[in-house]
């Protein structure tokens, strides 16, 4: 019932924002001037939650200010917000704290958290495709941080989307001192593991890690020098952590394949 009204309760401007997301045509222009927004930038928000769709989809509009701002909910876990740079875009001092006062607002209505990733502005909703496009890409390649309930810059993850867009023959090229194979001993081992995935979700910060984990510095130190060890990596520089992270995430993905 829930998903029949996700698709029945749209109105024209949102069923045609939506269509500008999924595909690009250039006949929509003359739809693009009847709505008014032609000649707006758009940014597009991707919201993720785990209940209540439609609770949280009528606070979005609730918030909202406006007839051109529009929220559609894709599917049951699921909404993608349209936010145009017009006048009542002035009282917010980026795209991010607008989301993070969305996001704190709907909580407050209906007690539904939610975590978002929010895309490069576009000169026009008509461009709207490519926004949402390099949003589904981030969303695979995010390490799963939508699940903590996080507002992230979709470009964020552009380094995991261009390292999975280029496979591991070019990675190692690129990282000649990387030992892919041993990655994959790495996941059969469970402390090396948790540590590894605990400090780069800890933003590499080796006392918060140590204190997440409750485990001394030195211990977390030795455990580091010996992911490196196995792996070629170290976790402490940014961007062998990105390449590790994505590594580590494809074989997982192999994996779950091969248990289906």
């Amino acid at each position: 019932m829930e998903k029949l009204r996700l698709k029945t309760e749209r109105s024209e401007r949102e069923k045609f924002y939506l269509s500008c997301a999924l595909s690009k045509n250039l006949e929509k222009e003359e739809r693009a001037r009847f709505f008014g927004v032609e000649k707006l930038s758009c940014t597009l928000i991707y919201i993720r939650t785990e209940k209540r769709v439609l609770d949280l989809l009528e606070a979005i509009s609730q918030f909202l200010v406006g007839e051109v701002d529009k929220a559609v909910a894709i599917d049951q876990n699921s909404i993608l917000l349209f936010k145009f740079k017009d006048k009542t875009f002035s009282a917010y001092k980026s795209i991010k704290e607008f989301t993070e006062l969305l996001k704190q607002f709907c909580y407050e209505e209906t007690g539904v958290e939610f975590s978002a990733l929010i895309g490069k502005s576009v000169d026009s909703v008509l461009n709207a495709r490519e926004s949402y496009s390099f949003i589904l890409k981030a969303e695979k390649n995010c390490d799963n941080k939508l699940k903590d309930g996080g507002v992230y810059l979709a470009e964020e993850f552009s380094l995991n989307v261009l390292l999975n867009d280029m496979g591991y023959e070019k990675v190692a090229k690129i990282f000649p001192t990387l030992k892919a194979e041993k990655i994959q001993k790495l996941i059969s081992n469970s402390e090396l593991l948790k540590t590894s995935e605990t400090f780069i979700k800890c933003n590499l910060n080796a006392c918060e890690t140590a204190r997440v984990m409750f485990i001394h510095r030195n211990t977390l130190s030795y455990r580091l020098n010996k992911i490196e060890s196995l792996t070629g990596l170290n976790l402490r520089i940014f961007s062998h952590s990105v390449v590790f992270s994505s590594i580590l995430g494809f074989l997982k993905k192999e994996i779950e394949g091969e248990s289906i």
